[in-house]
Parts: structure tokens; sequence; C-alpha cells
């Protein structure tokens, strides 16, 4: 049986170019934090999905990221 997934935390993260990320979530067991789809809605972003890859866009529908589907179905952003 899976332990329980516990959230230990969570921050907001700004990054020139990029919208302001808040409450970045920070899972116990996850290799990565996670973003919420429904936060960059709420922004008045976008997202599209396909097999391999997802796209994000801004209010004026001007691409700001990408982020590639690994296992278990998540999306990786990598932001540098």
């Amino acid at each position: 049986m899976k332990a329980p997934t516990t959230i230990k935390g969570n921050r907001s993260i700004d990054i020139s170019s990029l919208p302001t990320f808040h409450t970045i979530l920070f899972v116990n067991g996850h290799k990565a934090n996670l973003l919420s789809i429904s936060q960059f809605c709420d922004e008045n972003h976008s997202m599209q999905f396909s097999k391999d890859e997802c796209n994000i866009y801004n209010h004026a529908g001007k691409w700001i990221m990408n982020g590639t589907r690994i296992l278990d179905n998540y999306y990786e952003v990598v932001i540098r």
C-alpha cells in the first residue's frame, strides 16, 4: 500500500519574463514541485495539452513556456 501524500509547505516564485507562481507545493516523496493548472487559468493564462507536451500562453495569447510529458502523466516544466 502506498503511503499517503503529504504537503510539506508552499511558496511563491517570481521569475522575470514569466508569471509569478503562487502557492507552489512541496510534496513529500515527489522529486519536483507541483504547479496548479487552475492557478494559471485563474490568472487568465491558457494551457494546451497534447500527448507529449503542454504549452502555456499568457492572457494576450503569447506563448510563455512549455512542458514535456514524463512518466506517471506529469508534465515537466524546466525553469532556468
